[in-house]
């Protein structure tokens, strides 16, 4: 074959990537633009083309070896990656070669400012790689320019010469690949060797969790890609990095995966790694799963020594079949200490079938920390035996799960009344009042002692049961304590509330106050608190003005007993309730005094300080003000990280509502990942049914629905709006909002009569619960009228639209994101009205709004192409 001029082939390239952008038909046309008067040119990227086709079938090795050798004759006048020994690439002299893949070649490198080693990856093919291989090398830059974890080599740099060849800079990594380092070890034959090999295969999943959290699936994690760091002292755990993501697939929209390598003898070595779905050979059934299989491969290897599928000197078809079919070898027959739950962990991620795997990488690393801790695993079927024995483990009380989680539940009353529950506390507590917390704690093991396994119930007793014995006992057994009834009457309410059992905990809340303030009088701060505490409850019921009331007496015996803590805390409380009723001023100026306040006795790092901000920058988003809005948040975060523990509800929750700010500013996959981990704490902790839950679902909804997965945003809105119902019944403001996001999801899916049936109610709760200005309000207002537009009933379309547009302008000016939105549904009203002057008139201010918007570059792209559509179609009428 003739060798292809370097500059030719550059002008190949170019094209051939231009088209593969694109739709059979456009391509077609595309090519002869390009080509044309060029017959020679167009033949050459027809068959680039035809091969880069064949070249997209996965373990299609022929295909790849045919386009393999079209580069080999193109690089006969060319350089080679692999003699650069010397020579300078962007900032960065090669030293020497790391080593060598399939795809590129690594270089050791020094850079000189900042002086440090690193690894540089070139692409091996230099300036004459194929479309293909580009693809890969620069999904693989993207992939880990996603990435930021320290257990994932960071990617610093990356670019091409002025030659053409394609390289990127990364952390030099000095370490043992991980199959080195689990041979280099002692056998795995003690506790502690076992427990070090966790703590590695922990920290692997990690990183991968990260990388999933980001939207990028690695797909190729085998031994040589894992490195092990010397431990930076001795009992240290090492240190683990996650290497080469050359054929990750990117979640975010990236195209499927096309190849896995070029050579016969490198698919064996890797097919062992590979998942049966990914043996299979449909890029269609691959997911963050088939992660977890190539986990089990791996962590089994780490383990036993061995992969648990043995493909060595098998053909590619028959080791594809023995990946798809053979089960794996049991791990304890090779080591048995791992008989138990480490090898149900392990034989989990093995699983052939997805299905049956653990869901996300997320959960497997999850469990081998529950192993380290004595935890119930969630890989093995939680039977009230196995509790037990893992309670027994951890030299613990025999008290049930749902004990546990109600305990859980009760230690955010915080101070005296968590300590009223512990037993064990109650000499200490005795020396402040020794009554009240000896008739607490023998009441409290009264309800609790069904708990106990001796019972026969033992962890099957529910949170809710505990609760329910506990309030029907109170006014029986303490009829003469109002003390001990007040207490445990605010224990339970709150506990109910945490649960988000909001209407069972008022008449207690509201009981406990009574009884506080005839046992304690008006001013002692117990009952401050209980005033607080209900407050909360009543504006979470949308009750504002009994809220208030509350809030306003806390606030003022705070202030009289001069408790700084305590009094910001209820100047927080207060601005949630002006925010809610949309009082953003009156809002700001409170959580203002609340963090000045805070910051003079915590330091404004604290956590407390930290609950204040998040108001504000809650405050700033619904003014528009997205950037200070996140800074704001992400401070609030760094905080909570700082302070809390990773699973606290708190960190939680300020994790949910940043994922809806990046949602809103089209960050997806900071979106997605910070959701993720959001309701990962939250249905651990509060089970799969708690109001918590349901905002993080909504957040999620809202994603899929960006993404056109209309069914999986209907599915998950439902489960939000279930919760809601059951939380605050139908009639209340927070449900409506609910059932507001559901109804956009029934439009899309073309159920627009149940679509309009559902904003009909949202309208009519909304009526009754808001003010009139309130931007939810005005908003399902104008989604009403574009359903009711969509349906063919423009008169009350118009008359919806225009009220919606008239109430907007008037609170929230003429310039902003939602009257701009209201303007353009207006136009599309015009037009079906055939009144194409009106719809002009309204495009053109739409138009220039928008342009004057914070984020203009995300709305103007779509709103300028729906323009020319319509002055198309206008100019044909």
């Amino acid at each position: 074959m003739t060798p292809i001029d370097p500059e030719r082939w550059r002008r190949l390239d170019a094209i051939l990537d231009e088209l593969l952008q694109l739709e059979a038909p456009a391509r077609e046309a595309r090519l002869a633009e390009l080509t044309c008067g060029q017959p020679d040119l167009r033949s050459q990227v027809e068959d680039l083309l035809r091969r880069d086709a064949a070249e997209s079938t996965l373990l299609d090795s022929q295909a790849a070896t045919r386009f393999e050798h079209l580069l080999a004759d193109a690089a006969q006048e060319a350089a080679s990656p692999a003699d650069l020994a010397g020579t300078e690439i962007g900032p960065y002299r090669i030293v020497g070669k790391l080593g060598e893949g399939g795809m590129g070649v690594v270089f050791t490198a020094r850079q000189a400012h900042p002086d440090r080693l690193v690894a540089l990856k070139v692409l091996r093919a230099g300036i004459f790689a194929g479309s293909q291989q580009l693809r890969m090398f620069r999904r693989e830059a993207e992939s880990l320019g996603r990435l930021n974890h320290p257990g994932i080599a960071a990617i610093h740099d990356a670019g091409r010469t002025p030659e053409g060849l394609h390289w990127f800079a990364m952390e030099r990594v000095e370490g043992s690949t991980l199959d080195t380092w689990a041979r280099s070890r002692p056998a795995p034959d003690t506790r502690a060797e076992i427990e070090l090999r966790v703590a590695v295969c922990a920290a692997i999943c990690d990183a991968i969790t990260h990388a999933h959290q980001r939207g990028v699936v690695h797909l190729d994690l085998k031994p040589s890609n894992v490195m092990v760091l010397p431990q930076a002292a001795p009992g240290a755990a090492p240190v683990v990095k996650v290497l080469d993501f050359g054929i990750a697939r990117l979640t975010g929209g990236e195209a499927a995966l096309t190849t896995i390598g070029s050579r016969g003898a490198g698919f064996v070595g890797t097919l062992a790694y590979m998942s049966p779905e990914q043996a299979d050979g449909d890029p269609r059934d691959l997911d963050l799963r088939s992660d977890v299989y190539s986990l089990g491969v791996l962590f089994h290897e780490v383990f036993t020594g061995r992969v648990p599928v043995d493909v060595s000197g098998a053909t590619l078809t028959e080791a594809a079949r023995l990946v798809r079919t053979q089960e794996p070898a049991r791990p304890s027959l090779a080591c048995r200490l791992l008989r138990g739950d480490l090898e149900t962990i392990l034989l989990k991620a093995l699983a052939k079938d997805p299905a049956q795997r653990y869901q996300s990488v997320a959960e497997l690393g999850d469990d081998f920390r529950r192993w380290r801790q004595d935890l119930p695993i969630i890989g093995r079927p939680p039977s009230t035996a196995y509790q037990l024995r893992k309670i027994v483990a951890r030299h613990r009380a025999a008290l049930g799960f749902a004990l546990a989680l109600l305990l859980a539940l009760l230690g955010a009353v915080g101070g005296t009344t968590w300590g009223l529950l512990k037993a064990r506390r109650a000499e200490a507590l005795a020396r402040a009042e020794a009554g009240t917390a000896a008739e607490t704690a023998k009441f409290l093991e009264s309800v609790f002692r069904v708990a106990d396994p001796g019972s026969g119930r033992g962890a099957e007793v529910t949170a809710r049961e505990l609760l329910e014995n506990a309030v029907a006992g109170i006014d029986t057994s303490l009829a003469g304590q109002p003390e001990v009834r007040g207490r445990l009457l605010g224990v339970m309410g709150t506990a109910y509330r945490q649960l988000g059992l909001y209407r069972d905990a008022r008449p207690l809340l509201e009981q406990a106050i009574a009884l506080d303030r005839q046992v304690l009088g008006a001013e002692d701060p117990r009952v401050a608190r209980s005033h607080y505490t209900l407050a909360g409850l009543l504006r979470r019921l949308g009750e504002f003005d009994a809220a208030r009331e509350h809030y306003q007496a806390a606030l003022d015996i705070r202030e009289r007993l001069g408790q700084a803590e305590d009094l910001a805390a209820s100047l927080t409380g207060l601005a949630n309730l002006e925010y809610d009723r949309n009082r953003l001023p009156e809002a700001a100026a409170l959580y203002r005094r609340a963090m000045a306040l805070t910051a003079a006795t915590a330091g404004d790092d604290s956590p407390r300080y930290a609950s204040h901000l998040t108001g504000l920058a809650l405050v700033h988003w619904r003014l528009g003000q997205a950037d200070s809005a996140c800074a704001k948040l992400e401070r609030v975060v760094e905080i909570q990280r700082r302070s809390l523990a990773p699973d606290d509800l708190d960190l939680a929750w300020s994790l949910s509502t940043l994922s809806r700010f990046y949602l809103d500013g089209i960050d997806r996959p900071r979106a997605r990942e910070l959701a993720a981990e959001a309701l990962a704490v939250q249905e651990r902790a509060l089970g799969p049914d708690h109001t918590d839950v349901a905002e993080t679902l909504d957040v999620l909804a809202n994603l899929h629905r960006l993404e056109g997965s209309y069914d999986v945003a209907l599915d998950l809105h439902t489960r939000a709006l279930a919760i809601w119902e059951k939380a605050l019944g139908t009639d209340h403001a927070t449900y409506a909002m609910a059932l507001d996001h559901l109804s956009r999801d029934l439009s899309d899916v073309g159920r627009l009569e149940e679509a309009i049936a559902a904003a009909e109610r949202v309208e009519a709760i909304f009526v009754r619960t808001l003010d009139p200005a309130h931007p939810a309000l005005i908003s399902s207002r104008s989604r009403l009228g574009s359903f009711y537009r969509d349906a063919g009933d423009h008169a009350r379309a118009r008359r919806l639209l225009e009220q919606a547009l008239a109430r907007c302008e008037e609170h929230y000016g003429k310039d902003g994101r939602e009257t701009t939105e209201i303007v353009i549904e207006l136009a599309r009203l015009e037009i079906l009205q055939r009144r194409w002057s009106a719809a002009g008139q309204l495009y053109d201010r739409a138009l220039t709004q928008a342009a004057a918007l914070p984020d203009s570059s995300l709305v103007l792209p779509r709103l300028r192409q729906e323009i020319a559509e319509f002055r198309a179609a206008a100019a044909g009428s």
